[in-house]
């Protein structure tokens, strides 16, 4: 499943939402994943 840029997602691994960089949930602790 994609999300879209710039959109507020939620990483696979739970937690709070953060933003969609290329498809993929990144946070500021963690590497960008696929979702």
């Amino acid at each position: 499943m994609q999300c879209a840029n710039s959109q507020l997602c939620v990483p696979l691994s739970g937690g709070r939402p953060v933003i969609c960089i290329d498809g993929m949930c990144c946070t500021p602790s963690e590497i960008c994943r696929s979702i």
